[in-house]
């Protein structure tokens, strides 16, 4: 840990539905405070007061500071990768999933605007063990997605490609997607995420880019 609050053991149940709600509005909130005051100084009875709960309760939760910083990367990448682990087992094509990639990534963006930028900032805070465990959840998520294109290379429907640099390169549309509208409206998060999936799949100079839909694959 690279601050000087005790790690306190929590008690109580943390998996009934209510609690759950309640961690991930505590989780926001002080997603919230690391970008406005710093990680260091949002202290757990700051983080406490803003979420209006005694600090007892709070470690009811949340056993640590960077235990909440954690559950940013938690809430953002174990949908991700239920999704795309469901995806994979439908043998959804390679290139529907290149839009529900992006759809899923914008939706986070519109949802929780901050929270990931939040965890970005301040992801070197967290402890070798969990940095080393949010790299395996990233790599897992990769593998995933590649599944699918390689699926679909061996199936003859694309060509061969590196599915590597193919993911890294759909992640890097995701992640400047979602800097570049940052404050995207719920209402328009499908919109950008159709053509962020036409250029990617059919490139900028297909002048039939802008007919396809990926309601047209499956």
């Amino acid at each position: 840990m690279t601050n000087n609050e005790p790690e306190t053991p929590a008690v109580g149940p943390r998996t009934r539905p209510v609690g759950q709600v309640r961690r991930r509005e505590i989780v926001r909130l002080a997603s919230e405070l690391f970008r406005e005051m710093g990680y260091h100084s949002a202290t757990m009875d700051r983080i406490a007061d803003v979420a209006g709960i005694a600090k007892p309760t709070l470690y009811h939760y949340f056993r640590s500071k960077e235990e909440i910083l954690f559950d940013l990367h938690l809430q953002y990448i174990m949908p991700l990768i239920e999704s795309q682990q469901a995806r994979v087992e439908r043998g959804v094509s390679s290139t529907r999933v290149v839009y529900e990639v992006i759809l899923e990534q914008l939706q986070v963006t519109a949802e929780n605007p901050g929270m990931l930028l939040s965890f970005f900032e301040h992801q070197r805070e967290l402890s070798a063990d969990r940095r080393l465990e949010m790299r395996e959840n990233r790599r897992h998520y990769r593998h995933l997605v590649e599944e699918s294109f390689r699926r679909d290379i061996e199936l003859g429907v694309i060509p061969a490609c590196d599915t590597r640099t193919v993911a890294f390169s759909l992640f890097g549309v995701c992640n400047w997607a979602s800097r570049a509208h940052s404050r995207l409206k719920p209402e328009e998060v499908r919109p950008v995420a159709k053509e962020l999936w036409q250029l990617f799949v059919f490139g900028t100079n297909n002048p039939s880019r802008a007919d396809m839909d990926p309601d047209d694959f499956d």
